[in-house]
């Protein structure tokens, strides 16, 4: 399970920087107007950061299902 928690975690941490990226292009493209799109990826990084501070040592098979959901 160790393997599969860090594959885990990698993933994670790439789609956290996936998520920041768009969030400033879409940031640039509002013009200083904040949209839905914008709220919803701040919403999205703020779950995936706090999904890393998580003890991966200790994993449940439930928390990996609801990490993978968060991947998708």
């Amino acid at each position: 399970m160790v393997n599969r928690t860090k594959e885990l975690k990698y993933r994670l941490e790439e789609k956290r920087k996936e998520i920041e990226k768009e969030l400033v292009r879409a940031i640039a493209d509002a013009q200083g107007e904040k949209n839905d799109l914008i709220e919803k990826l701040e919403n999205k990084l703020n779950e995936l950061k706090e999904s890393l501070k998580i003890n991966w040592d200790n994993l449940t098979e439930n928390a990996v299902n609801k990490l993978n959901e968060l991947l998708k």
